[in-house]
């Protein structure tokens, strides 16, 4: 998922424009397609990547896929936990990046 939403920018020299296409299909809301028409985000999706505080999160999930599956393991874990009493400690914030720090917003 993150390597697509990252795959559809432009490769000219020194830019870094994305080239998601919007179309609307039918009276539906709007939605991104890749210049291929192989792949489709919603404008939740490309607000990953458009907004300075979660762009560096998709970009070290897309390069770094054990630490996604790591992750989002430990949020599944305590989703399921939810409701049954176990004593759970709140998500810490994430490191600021460019730290250096390993980003990881699910440990206990």
């Amino acid at each position: 998922y993150f390597n697509i939403l990252l795959q559809p920018m432009s490769q000219q020299e020194g830019t870094d424009k994305e080239n998601w296409l919007p179309t609307r299909q039918y009276r539906g809301k709007v939605q991104y397609n890749d210049p291929n028409e192989v792949y489709a985000m919603l404008p939740s999706d490309l607000a990953l990547i458009r907004d300075q505080k979660t762009r560096p999160i998709v970009e070290y999930y897309a390069d770094n896929q054990p630490a996604f599956f790591r992750d989002f393991a430990a949020a599944y874990g305590k989703l399921l936990a939810l409701g049954t009493g176990q004593d759970l400690e709140k998500t810490p914030p994430p490191p600021p990046p460019g730290s250096g720090a390993r980003i990881s917003f699910l440990t206990r």
